[in-house]
């Protein structure tokens, strides 16, 4: 189950005096539904040594993996594979990590506990139980009044609050957010907890009777099966979309995937996209030409498309109508790429990375 916390515990340990001076180096992956061993290798051998990504992401695999072998060979280190779906990247990887008996350990989170015991008879399995409503609205109060107390009128609300959390604290930590800055009166937080549903189980949401007022939506386990229903057609805000019926949210503002896009015709309103996948992305031509678009984002980088290119390299006079603030993080091949940057006078922020030849002329 995603949002329960998986994450943010192994990163406290991770970070733990006690655990840095045990272990000569640690190195943190994240693994992802859509594993890419290129992706992983780096990610361990950058944080293991402090390298920028850049100064290794062209070297194949094969050297990759004897460059890791190497670098853990007679040493305890502890390395942490974050969203291990199944046990086909542990298959995979496994025997670039030296069994020398120095005591190094790894580390998966993950929603199935299989893979750990499925990776190792040895392993050790520690599984995270849901929230109590008590310890929800204990971590909301927390979250919003920091250590004042909250307001005797909030007591009967609270139980409604803390239920809509469905026990997970990552479900807490985003309600906290919208109603942190609000001001403390019961029938301002009433409101809002009919605009905002936190849901883990998305077929046990298509009928409740206040999806119409729903405005965020941040979707848990959500697959190709998965449906939005027409009821919900006035969300502005989708986390972790990955939906049929995508395109009847044609209020968008901001969307964040973690596949690949689909089709944006439908998105007149939207300001705001992050693509969270460490897959490089084609940019899709229409966004940029869409007029409200203010904000990219590409997690593993974006590229422009064949046919943008095509048109800036043939037409002289190429321009686009958009008017982008931020993009990152956009690869840069050739010159035509920075031409088509350049149609965007309102950029304030970019992120790229970048072949050097291309500055070599």
């Amino acid at each position: 189950m995603p949002g329960l916390g998986k994450t943010t515990l192994v990163n406290k340990v991770y970070n733990n005096p006690s655990v840095v001076y045990q272990f000569y180096k640690r190195a943190w992956c994240v693994v992802s539904q859509t594993y890419n061993k290129k992706h992983v290798l780096i990610d361990i051998l950058s944080s293991m040594r402090n390298l920028k990504r850049e100064k290794i992401v062209n070297m194949d695999d094969e050297s990759l993996a004897k460059d890791l072998y190497k670098s853990l060979k007679g040493r305890r280190d502890l390395i942490v594979m974050d969203d291990i779906w199944d046990t086909k990247p542990w298959d995979d990887l496994k025997r670039y990590f030296p069994d020398d008996g120095t005591r190094s350990r790894i580390l998966f989170t993950t929603r199935n506990k299989n893979v750990c015991s499925e990776a190792s008879p040895r392993s050790v399995i520690s599984t995270l139980p849901f929230l109590s409503e008590d310890e929800c609205w204990e971590l909301l109060r927390r979250k919003v009044f920091q250590d004042k107390n909250s307001p005797q009128e909030l007591l009967d609300i609270r139980k409604q609050i803390a239920a809509n959390c469905c026990g997970l604290p990552l479900a807490v930590v985003v309600i906290a957010g919208v109603i942190a800055n609000m001001e403390k009166k019961a029938h301002l937080w009433q409101k809002q907890h009919h605009h905002l549903s936190i849901n883990y189980n998305y077929t046990n949401i298509l009928s409740l009777p206040f999806g119409l007022h729903v405005r965020s939506l941040l979707c848990f386990d959500c697959d190709s099966s998965t449906s939005i229903s027409c009821s919900f057609k006035v969300v502005r805000d989708l986390e972790d979309g990955v939906v049929i019926g995508i395109e009847h949210l044609v209020h968008l503002r901001y969307l964040a995937i973690s596949a690949i896009l689909p089709p944006m015709e439908s998105f007149h309103r939207l300001e705001c996209l992050v693509v969270d996948t460490l897959d490089e992305i084609e940019i899709l031509d229409i966004l940029l030409s869409m007029l409200s678009l203010r904000h990219l984002h590409f997690l593993g980088g974006g590229y422009f498309s064949a046919s943008c290119l095509q048109q800036a390299t043939n037409n002289e006079s190429f321009q686009i109508n958009n008017n982008l603030q931020s993009i990152s993080m956009i690869i840069i091949y050739e010159e035509t790429d920075l031409k088509i940057l350049r149609c965007s006078p309102n950029l304030r922020r970019l992120k790229v990375f970048t072949s050097s030849h291309i500055f070599t002329q």
